[in-house]
């Protein structure tokens, strides 16, 4: 959940700084890094947005989120998560009980997923901002389903 919740918190922080309703005293740039995120899987890396705010004492403050092709989705993260054996450290019984458990969540009630954002290297500022805007609510209902998610993993563990 703190990986979903702090690409959220990246992705608002995005859209707030390349709006309409965004500071005039910023400066504001992004770069987009082919790749440049962590890997997923051997040779598979999304690329990466890097958003670059300036302000007028020279502070600079950044946001990067994965984009295009290969960022994952959380129901995505999460089944890799699980290929991964995250749960690999519980009993057996407990385990499994975990693993179908997310995949019922997952298949139940993480979808429509969460596509993307598509970003061109040399996208406006305000294309980015309507690209990151594009999909939000879809990215804080995901977030409330990861939340939902922990909570039922957390009754399920008990219940043993």
């Amino acid at each position: 959940m703190n990986w979903w919740a702090g690409q959220v918190k990246s992705f608002r922080r995005i859209i707030e700084v390349t709006g309409a309703g965004a500071p005039r005293d910023k400066k504001v740039a992004f770069q987009l890094v082919k790749s440049g995120a962590g890997s997923i899987a051997p040779g598979v890396a999304p690329d990466l947005v890097v958003v670059t705010i300036t302000d007028r004492p020279g502070k600079v403050e950044s946001a990067s989120v994965p984009v295009n092709e290969n960022a994952m989705s959380p129901s995505q993260y999460l089944q890799c998560r699980i290929n991964q054996g995250v749960f690999a450290g519980l009993e057996g019984g407990k385990r499994e009980k975990a693993e179908v458990a997310v995949q019922r969540y997952i298949n139940r009630y993480m979808l429509p997923r969460v596509p993307p954002a598509r970003v061109e290297p040399r996208a406006s500022l305000r294309k980015l901002h309507e690209e990151m805007q594009r999909n939000q609510h879809q990215r804080e209902e995901a977030l409330e389903h990861l939340k939902g998610l922990k909570s039922m993993l957390d009754t399920v563990m008990r219940e043993e």
